[in-house]
């Protein structure tokens, strides 16, 4: 949980929470954990298969529900929710603004929207390692043919929620200090040689080398760290 974030939830309390594009309900989970009161959070996405593990794991909490659903057109009443959240997940949606819409769409009148998302700006040091690595991870998935976008700027991120007629309320960088997300950077740094290999046939991959190279660079001389995300709140 970022620390800042989790001081901002303790002060809300609300009925019903979604969480848009959940994969395993890590940000459900942070949710749960940092509001301040809530009745219910339903965590949505279109891969069963991580909803299936998010369902496992937090199974001990009856107020965590996981439904697939497609973020863009979710079947859900207009007004079904007090609290929408997207956490580091902007940047796989296609169609932004159809994303915002829909997020409005669900809110109550005065709801709020929370945003969650890394920024390809406010990196540095150790950070920056991580922010590398995510942007390296979505070149290979677009040289694959697989939609990725790079990460936004804390700028564009704003105006995204502005332009869809949100008032943005708060926001601020976080970082996740946690030192299990830090072992998991660590794992992905020791499997980019490995990954790299499988990739000598894409017309990228002289460009993908050079993108490891840069990532294990910075690594040397900054170390490893969860990079920072752009925390928003915004009314509806």
């Amino acid at each position: 949980m970022m620390e800042k974030l989790g001081q901002e939830l303790q002060k809300i309390k609300v009925g019903r929470v979604v969480d848009i594009a959940t994969r395993r309900g890590d940000f459900a989970a942070n949710l749960a954990k940092g509001l301040g009161g809530f009745e219910e959070i339903i965590a949505i996405d279109v891969d069963e298969k991580a909803l299936a593990k998010g369902r496992e794991a937090l199974a001990a909490d009856s107020r965590i529900k996981f439904e697939c659903r497609d973020a863009y057109h979710t079947g859900y009443a207009e007004g079904s929710f007090d609290l929408v959240a997207v956490g580091n997940s902007l940047h796989h949606f296609e169609d932004v603004p159809a994303l915002f819409q829909e997020m409005k769409r669900l809110l109550v009148p005065g709801g709020t929207l929370l945003i969650s998302e890394m920024t390809a700006d406010g990196q540095e040091g150790a950070s920056l390692t991580h922010a590398l690595i995510h942007r390296w991870e979505s070149d290979v998935d677009r040289a694959q043919g697989i939609y990725h976008h790079h990460t936004y700027s804390s700028r564009e991120i704003l105006d995204m929620a502005e332009a869809a007629g949100f008032k943005v309320t708060k926001s601020f960088l976080d970082w996740d200090k946690e030192p299990k997300l830090v072992k998991g950077i660590e794992k992905r740094l020791e499997e980019l040689e490995e990954k790299l290999a499988e990739l000598k046939e894409l017309p990228d991959y002289q460009e993908l080398a050079e993108g490891v190279a840069r990532i294990k660079a910075n690594q040397a001389e900054h170390g490893a760290a969860f990079a920072a995300a752009l925390v928003v709140f915004a009314e509806k």
